[in-house]
C-alpha cells in the first residue's frame, strides 16, 4: 500500500488466509471491504499500523526519507513513525529531528512537521530541550516557527528564559535601516527594488510583528500558564505600547485567581480608558474569583461617571449598555454582595441628583420618571431595576437582607428608596404584613400621604390594597383614621388669576377618594365609617380608577387629518388640502397634528394603495403651480411604489420636470427614474434631463466630504444623475450622448461626484467595451484612494480583455492599504484566467 501510494488493496486470498481475522477487524471497524478491495476506516489506522511496522523491523527513518518521495502522502505516517520511535529509542528520534531540521535534504513542510511535532510536547523531555534551544531557537528560519508552535507551560518557560520572548517586545534596528531612510533622488526606483527584492520591512513594521507574534504566544499559554504569563509580563521592561499590550493580554485572562494579574491591572488601569469593553470583560472574568476586588475596582469607576459634571436635570449616559451587563453578570456570580455594591452606587446617584432638603422626603431628577413595570433598562434605569429585583427576591425567600433593608430605610426620606421598598414587601405581604403596617404608619406621620411623590404615594397605595385584608381589625382601625383624616394641601390652596381669587375646592376629597379606593370592595362594604364616606365622593367625582402615574412620554407628529378622512376624500377634497398645509401652514404649539410634510407623507401612502384612483389627481396637479410641488413628489412616489404601469409615470413624469423645481424636488426626481432603469425603459426627454443635471445643476456646490464620497454623491444633483447614466446600457442609440455626458463628469471638480460613476460603470461595457474603458482610466488616473476603492467591480470585468492597459492602476492600487482585501481578489481572478486550474484525476 504505502509502495503505490494507494490506502487499498486488493482482497484476493485475503479472505481464504484470513477469514476470522478479517471479520472482526471489519466487526470493530478497522477496516473496510468492497468492489474487491479492502482498506482502513480511517487513514489514522493505516499510519498506526505501517508505522508499528517499520519501528519494530528497525528501519532507518532518515533512509526511508532519502529513499520516498518528500510528497504530502508521507507527512502522517512519518508523523506517526516519529512519536513511535520517540517512545521506543528516545536518543535515536531527537538524533533524527535534529538531521531534519538542520539539513537542507529534507523538503521545507516535513521541518515544519517536525517543529510543530515538538512544540504541541506538552511533556518535552530534557534532550528536547536542548535541542530546541541550541538549535531551533538560534535559527532564523526555525525560531518563529517553533514559538507559533509551541504550547504548555515548560515550552514557555523555556522561551523566558532563553529572552526570546522579551527580545520580541523590544525594537531591534541594524545598520542599513538608517540607510534606507535615506533620500536617493534619481536613485530612489533602484533603492526601492532592492527593498523590494530583499523583501525589507520598515523598523516600525518589524515590531508590530513581533508584538502581534509574542501576544498569540502569550494569549495561547494563559489556560495553562496564567500565573506564568502574567509573571513575565510583570518582570519586562518597558517598550513602546506596554501598557495596551498587557490590558489586551489580560482581556483573555479566565483564572484571576493570581496576584500578578491583579497587580498588572492596577499599574495599567489607566488604559481601560481607551479599552471600555475590554475592562469591563476583565471585571467580567475576575468577578469568579475575585468579587471583592472587582467592586473596590468598578466602584471608582461608577463614581466617576456620577460626579462628572453634566447639563442640569439630565438623566441621560450616566451609565451606558455595557455598565448593565456587567451589573447583571455580578448579580448571578454574588447576589448579596452585588446588591449591596448596588445599593450604594443607587444611594450615590440619588444622593447626587436630588433636592437639597433631605429633612422630609424628597424626590431626585434622576428617577422622576422612573417605572419598574415598564422594566425599561437604559442610562441608569437598570440600577433601581436591578435593586427592587433583588429586594423582592429576599422578600420571597424571607431572608435577614430584606429585614436588614427595612430596617436601614423604612424611615428614609427619599422617595426613590422608599418606593423600592414598597416594592419589596408587596412582594411578600403575607409575611411581611407587620412591616409593611409599620411602614404605612410611618410613611403616613411623616405626611408621607401629602408630601411623598405620587409615584412613591401609588406603590404605598397598592402596598395598602394588598395589607388592608391580612392585618388584624385594631390594625384596620389605624388605617381607617389615617385615609379618613387624609387631607390634601393642595385641595385648599387659594390662588389669584386677573385680580379674581380662585380655588380648587371642586377637587377636595379627590385624594382621599383614591386611598379609599385602594382598600378591597369586600373591606370597604363592612366597614361603615368608610363605605358612608366612600359614597359620599362616588356621588361627587363618580368612578374615577387610581392611574399608575406616567413616565416620560413622548409622542409623534402626526398627520393633519383622520384616518376616515384621508381613506374618503375626493379629488376636490385633496385640492382643497393641498392649499392649505403649505410651507406656510403652522400647526397650533399644543397640537400634535403635522403640516405639509405629515400630509405629503399621508398623500404617497393613499397612492400607494390605491394607484389608479389617484393617477389622474397627479396628472392635474402637475400643471397647477399653486400646488406644493412635495405633493406631486409624494404622488409620483406613491404610484412607483404602487407598482402602477411605468409607461404612464414616465409620460406623467416628463410633464413634471418641465416645471420649476427646486433642489430637493430635483433630487427626488432623479431618483424616481430608478423606476423606469429597472423597466428598462427611458424616454429621450428623461435622459436629457438626467444629462443636463449632472453636467449644469449647482449641487454639489463644493468639494466638502461630510461622510464618505459615495454616500454625499449620491445624495446630491450632480452624482445622484450620474449615478443613473451609467445604469443606462439598454439602448444602443443613447451611446454617444452618455459617453460624452460622463467624459464630462469625470472632470467634474467634486470627488463625491466623480465617485459615483464607479458602482455601475461595468455596465457600459455593453454598449462599448472601449469607451468604457477609456472613461474609467480617466477616472482613476489622479490616483485618490476613494475612486480606486469603488474600482474594483468594474475592473473585474474590464481587466479579462485589457490587462496590460490596466496594470498602472493596479500598481497604484497597490499603493493604497485600504484596497488590498479586494485587489488581491481582483488579482486572483486575473491569475486563474491565465493559468486555469487543471484537474488531475
Amino acid at each position: 500500500m504505502h509502495d503505490n501510494q494507494e490506502i487499498f488493496i486488493s482482497d484476493k486470498g485475503l479472505n481464504d488466509q484470513f477469514l476470522d481475522e478479517m471479520d472482526y477487524l471489519k466487526s470493530v471497524e478497522i477496516i473496510t471491504q468492497g468492489d474487491g478491495k479492502i482498506q482502513f476506516f480511517h487513514q489514522n489506522f493505516y499510519d498506526f499500523t505501517y508505522a508499528r511496522q517499520f519501528i519494530n523491523s528497525k528501519q532507518s527513518t532518515l533512509a526511508y526519507l532519502k529513499k520516498n518521495h518528500q510528497g504530502l502522502f508521507i507527512r502522517s505516517s512519518l508523523k506517526m513513525i516519529l512519536q513511535f520511535l520517540r517512545d521506543h529509542d528516545h536518543k535515536e528520534y531527537v538524533k533524527t529531528i535534529s538531521t531534519i531540521l538542520i539539513s537542507r535534504a529534507y523538503r521545507f513542510h516535513l521541518r515544519l512537521m517536525v517543529i510543530n511535532l515538538i512544540g504541541f510536547e506538552t511533556e518535552p523531555t530534557e534532550s528536547e530541550i536542548y535541542l530546541v534551544k541550541s538549535k531551533v531557537l538560534t535559527s532564523s528560519a526555525l525560531r518563529q516557527l517553533f514559538i507559533e508552535s509551541a504550547y504548555g507551560k515548560t515550552w514557555l518557560q523555556t522561551l523566558i528564559e532563553s529572552l526570546v520572548l522579551k527580545k520580541l517586545l523590544l525594537p531591534k534596528t541594524f545598520w542599513y535601516d538608517n540607510l534606507l531612510k535615506r533620500d536617493f533622488k534619481k536613485l530612489n526606483p533602484l533603492k526601492e527594488r532592492i527593498t523590494h527584492r530583499i523583501n525589507y520591512k520598515l523598523p516600525e513594521t518589524r515590531q508590530k510583528e513581533s508584538l502581534q507574534l509574542c501576544f498569540q504566544t502569550l494569549t495561547k499559554q494563559l489556560p495553562e500558564s496564567g500565573k506564568l504569563v502574567c509573571k513575565f509580563l510583570g518582570e519586562t521592561p518597558d517598550f513602546q505600547g506596554r501598557p495596551g499590550f498587557i490590558f489586551k493580554v489580560l482581556y483573555f485572562l479566565k483564572d484571576w485567581d493570581n496576584e500578578d494579574a491583579i497587580l498588572l491591572f492596577e499599574e495599567n488601569e489607566v488604559e481601560a480608558n481607551r479599552d471600555r469593553f475590554g475592562y469591563y470583560k476583565i471585571l467580567e472574568d475576575a468577578a469568579h474569583f475575585r468579587m471583592d476586588w472587582v467592586l473596590t475596582t468598578y466602584k471608582k469607576l461608577c463614581f466617576q461617571k456620577i460626579e462628572e459634571p453634566r447639563e442640569p436635570g439630565s438623566t441621560k449616559d450616566i451609565f451606558t449598555h455595557d455598565d448593565e451587563e456587567l451589573y447583571k453578570k455580578l448579580f448571578k456570580v454574588n447576589p448579596d454582595k452585588a446588591f449591596d455594591f448596588t445599593l450604594k452606587v443607587t444611594q450615590k446617584l440619588i444622593d447626587d441628583n436630588s433636592w437639597l432638603d433631605k429633612t422630609k422626603f424628597y424626590g431626585d431628577s434622576i428617577y422622576m420618571w422612573y417605572n419598574y413595570e415598564k422594566g425599561q433598562s437604559y442610562s441608569n434605569e437598570f440600577l433601581l431595576n436591578l435593586l427592587i429585583d433583588q429586594l423582592r427576591k429576599y422578600a420571597e425567600d424571607t431572608s435577614l437582607k430584606f429585614l436588614q433593608f427595612f430596617k436601614a430605610y423604612k424611615n428614609h426620606n427619599s422617595a426613590t428608596m422608599l418606593t423600592a421598598l414598597a416594592h419589596g414587601l408587596q412582594a411578600n405581604v403575607a409575611y411581611y404584613k407587620k412591616e409593611a403596617f409599620e411602614f404605612i404608619k410611618i410613611f403616613n406621620s411623616k405626611g408621607g400621604f401629602n408630601e411623598c411623590t405620587e409615584r412613591c404615594a401609588y406603590q404605598i397605595r397598592q402596598l395598602v390594597n394588598q395589607t388592608y385584608s391580612a392585618i388584624t381589625t385594631e390594625q384596620k382601625d389605624q388605617m381607617d383614621k389615617m385615609i379618613l383624616e387624609h387631607r390634601d394641601n393642595r385641595e385648599l390652596e387659594v390662588y389669584e388669576k386677573e385680580g379674581i381669587k380662585k380655588h380648587y375646592l371642586r377637587y377636595y376629597g379627590r385624594a382621599q377618594f383614591i386611598f379609599l379606593k385602594a382598600i378591597p370592595d369586600n373591606e370597604v362594604a363592612i366597614r361603615p365609617a368608610l363605605k358612608k364616606r366612600y359614597q359620599e365622593l362616588e356621588r361627587k367625582f363618580g368612578s374615577i380608577r387610581d392611574k399608575k402615574p406616567q413616565g416620560l412620554v413622548t409622542r409623534g407628529v402626526g398627520a393633519p387629518l383622520t384616518k376616515s378622512a384621508y381613506a374618503n376624500m375626493k379629488h376636490e377634497n385633496w385640492e382643497v388640502t393641498f392649499q392649505k398645509y403649505t410651507n406656510e401652514y403652522k400647526p397650533k404649539f399644543d397640537s400634535f397634528t403635522g403640516s405639509i410634510l405629515e400630509h405629503s407623507r399621508a398623500f404617497q401612502e393613499e397612492v400607494k394603495n390605491r394607484p389608479d384612483f389617484f393617477f389622474p389627481l397627479i396628472e392635474k396637479i402637475i400643471s397647477e403651480p399653486q400646488i406644493p410641488r412635495d405633493y406631486i413628489s409624494s404622488g409620483l412616489n406613491g404610484l412607483v411604489e404602487g407598482k402602477f404601469d411605468f409607461n404612464e409615470v414616465q409620460r406623467i413624469f416628463k410633464q413634471y420636470i418641465k416645471t420649476t423645481l427646486d433642489r430637493n424636488h430635483t433630487l427626488y426626481a432623479v431618483w424616481i427614474t430608478d423606476y423606469f432603469l429597472q423597466n428598462k425603459s427611458l424616454h429621450t426627454e428623461v435622459l436629457d434631463f438626467l444629462i443636463h443635471c449632472a453636467l449644469n445643476h449647482l449641487d454639489p456646490s463644493n468639494n466638502n466630504i461630510r461622510n464618505e464620497p459615495l454616500m454625499d454623491g449620491i445624495n446630491t444633483v450632480r452624482g445622484a444623475a450620474a449615478s443613473r447614466l451609467s445604469r443606462t446600457f439598454f439602448n444602443k442609440n443613447y451611446e454617444n450622448k452618455i459617453f460624452a455626458c460622463l467624459g464630462q463628469v469625470a472632470d467634474d471638480p467634486s470627488l463625491a461626484v466623480r465617485v459615483t460613476l464607479l458602482p455601475h460603470l461595468a455596465y457600459l461595457m455593453h454598449l462599448n467595451e472601449k469607451k468604457t474603458l477609456n472613461l474609467f482610466l480617466k477616472l482613476v488616473s489622479k490616483n485618490e484612494p476613494e475612486i480606486i476603492k469603488q474600482s474594483f467591480w468594474t475592473s473585474s470585468y474590464l481587466l479579462n480583455h485589457n490587462f496590460d492597459r490596466l496594470i498602472p492602476y493596479f500598481q497604484r492600487a497597490i499603493k493604497i492599504e485600504d484596497s488590498h482585501e479586494n485587489l488581491a481578489k481582483v488579482l486572483m481572478q486575473a491569475w486563474f484566467k491565465i493559468n486555469p486550474i487543471q484537474k488531475s484525476y
